[in-house]
């Protein structure tokens, strides 16, 4: 019983950020589980909201957090934060489109070491960012 009742003010704590005093719980609520379970969170509620009943007041946002918090619930609308999704290949890895003098000079340029094929891919290669 004694860990059961640790979980349950750590889950109170957890949930509404107050820590729960254990001398206020009522001794008729010491009987059962279910009983204790529901007086811990009620003090916890009571308690976070500051004994009225009303949530306490956030402290209004800045600028600067009501941009970060709007830009993240775009990210997250638009599944940019997923681990999956596309990313932009680096700046150095894309290539420059070729122009007609590279075509000409790897069409002049064949090696006979590497053979036909690959010197036809090459040349698709090229043509392919030529554009």
């Amino acid at each position: 019983m004694e860990r059961r009742v640790r979980e349950i003010t750590a889950e109170a704590q957890t949930s509404f950020g107050v820590s729960v005093n254990l001398d206020d719980i009522p001794d008729g609520d010491w009987e059962s589980e279910d009983t204790f379970y529901r007086s811990v969170m009620k003090q916890a509620a009571q308690a976070s909201t500051g004994g009225n009943g009303m949530p306490a007041k956030k402290q209004a946002e800045t600028p600067a957090q009501m941009r970060d918090r709007i830009r993240q619930e775009e990210r997250e609308r638009l599944g940019v934060n997923s681990p999956t999704a596309p990313r932009a290949a680096p700046a150095s890895s894309r290539k420059k489109s070729a122009d007609e003098a590279e075509v000409r000079a790897a069409a002049q340029s064949y090696d006979s070491k590497l053979g036909p094929k690959a010197n036809v891919a090459k040349m698709k290669e090229l043509r392919a960012t030529m554009g």
